[in-house]
Formats: structure tokens, C-alpha cells, sequence
């Protein structure tokens, strides 16, 4: 995210909290294509690549959270994290795996 990210972080400011609803967007491209480079670079096949895409949807799809918290809305929690009664299932999905999952699936 050093050179791609979404606008609401530009400037970044270590000294305080910046709230966005784009953090889904700039980690699931990093992590999208940190998976394209592992098929790239023939370390992974295409079958492995598409079985950690499905492990990925699975893992979301379990979250009883992900039916209602959107990928705008785990962003913007993004700060909740911290609190591990945030992390349980049912009250939040990450914004990692919403942004990869979005990504990987289109």
C-alpha cells in the first residue's frame, strides 16, 4: 500500500486514526496479486491458485458476519480490531479477505 491507496490516506499520519471505506480495495489488490505472482512465478499452479480462492470465499462465507458487514463497512471497523470481542465471526469480516475475495472472483 506504499504506492497504491485510496485517496483518504494521503497523506498517511501515523499520529492518529484515518478512517477510510477503501481499505478492502488497496489490501485485496496487494493480496490478489501477491497470489498472481505466486502462479506467475510457477510456484503455484493454477489448480493451487484456485483452491486458495476457494478456501478464501469458504472462509468468508462462514463468517456469519459477512450476510450483513459490507466490504465499505469492515474497512471503516478496520480500527475495531484491536478489541478481540470485535474479531469474533459473527460481529465482523476482514477487509483483507473481503477485498481478495472481491478481487480474485472478478
Amino acid at each position: 500500500m506504499k504506492r497504491i491507496r485510496p485517496a483518504t490516506l494521503d497523506p498517511v499520519d501515523y499520529t492518529k486514526e484515518q478512517y477510510t471505506r477503501a481499505l478492502w480495495f488497496a489490501e485485496g489488490v496487494t493480496n490478489t496479486y501477491a497470489a498472481y505472482t505466486m502462479v506467475r512465478s510457477q510456484l503455484w499452479s493454477k489448480d493451487q491458485f484456485y483452491l486458495d480462492l476457494s478456501q478464501q470465499i469458504s472462509d468468508l462465507e462462514g463468517r456469519p458476519a459477512n450476510r450483513w458487514q459490507s466490504a465499505e463497512e469492515s474497512s471503516l471497523d478496520a480500527w475495531l480490531e484491536k478489541y478481540p470481542l470485535h474479531n469474533r465471526p459473527q460481529e465482523s469480516v476482514s477487509y483483507y479477505a473481503k477485498g481478495q475475495v472481491a478481487w480474485r472472483a472478478a
